[in-house]
């Protein structure tokens, strides 16, 4: 009887623990599952939110590589007829080639004029489609594990693309349409024979129109370092400080006297004059044209951090390889 009921209790022990142990490994089983879905529910979410963030910056890429294009297109219209005129001697640029260029075909200003014009609407639109990108790229930035430094970088060259966006509407491109109109005053006058040179800075000097073209670059800061080369010696300083508070009245002698240089170089070296500008505004060009690619860099190196799915590799690391590679400074595409 005892050993009976030994045997029953042993039996029942050894079926509550079967039973703990199954309800135990069932228990296992059934979180671990959970776990597993859970897991794989999270990595095809992340893996299809990542598509669906290289499939944006894939399609943004492509918009900006069509810009950049049209972009490299006019800006070499307009840069190249100047450099392959321009001679570096070392101790400066020599403008006499590209000088003599200009005299010897006078529509040559007009076709410059017309590139420099489509340049700068391509960059106008380029600058325009940033802006609004960004809305669509600070997202993706974020949702990368180094994307929050590198968006600091980005905002930085937007902001970049923004100040040269400016200077092609106030620096060496605007001179350029100011100097043009100037020098067609100064061609219609040298145009009548009868007035020897000193005559014609004279007749210049009393002719109001051109006294009001003169004067609008005369005191624009944005033209100083052009027009500087005009001030009296060691005025340079005060003429500077006197435009840039807006009191060139009161330094009305070396005002004048800076408008009677100009008026005597426009018209014994105006096509000189007239290259220093066209080289100024190339350069600007060419700024305005690596800012550009320095974006579309940007973004395709975003585009393969995407792509690649490779945590461990700085975004930052990508760009400056890309950099490298698609000669950023050095190519032109």
């Amino acid at each position: 009887m005892i050993d009976s009921l030994l045997a029953e209790k042993v039996q029942l022990g050894f079926d509550i623990a079967t039973s703990v142990t199954i309800i135990t490994a069932l228990a296992t089983w059934w979180l671990e599952s959970r776990r597993r879905v859970k897991n794989e529910r999270e990595v095809g979410i992340n893996e299809r939110a990542r598509a669906s963030s290289l499939a944006k910056v894939q399609s943004i890429l492509e918009e900006f590589e069509n810009a950049f294009s049209q972009i490299v297109l006019n800006g070499t219209k307009f840069e190249r007829p100047i450099d392959i005129r321009l001679t570096d001697k070392g101790d400066g640029i020599n403008f006499s080639k590209l000088a003599l260029h200009i005299a010897k075909n006078r529509p040559f200003i007009q076709t410059q004029l017309e590139s420099l014009r489509a340049f700068i609407e391509g960059t106008d639109h380029y600058y325009e489609t940033i802006q609004k990108r960004r809305y669509t790229l600070l997202p993706v930035l974020d949702s990368i594990k180094d994307g929050q430094k590198i968006r600091e970088d980005f905002f930085r060259d937007i902001e970049e693309i923004a100040q040269i966006h400016n200077r092609l509407g106030s620096g060496w491109s605007a001179l350029l349409k100011e100097y043009v109109d100037l020098q067609n005053i100064v061609n219609e006058t040298l145009h009548d024979q009868t007035l020897s040179k000193e005559d014609s800075i004279k007749a210049l000097i009393s002719n109001s129109d051109f006294k009001d073209r003169a004067f609008s670059i005369l005191l624009d800061i944005d033209y100083f370092s052009w027009v500087s080369s005009f001030v009296p010696s060691g005025e340079e300083e005060n003429y500077k400080d006197a435009i840039s508070n807006n009191t060139a009245d009161q330094i009305r002698d070396t005002v004048f006297a800076t408008y009677i240089n100009l008026t005597s170089s426009s018209v014994t070296k105006g096509d000189e004059l007239m290259a220093q500008i066209l080289y100024g505004t190339s350069c600007e060009v060419q700024a305005a044209r690596i800012e550009c690619k320095d974006i579309l860099i940007k973004l395709s190196a975003l585009s393969h951090k995407l792509l690649s799915n490779k945590e461990d590799r700085p975004l930052k690391e990508i760009i400056t390889d890309y950099e490298e590679v698609l000669g950023k400074d050095t190519l032109i595409r």
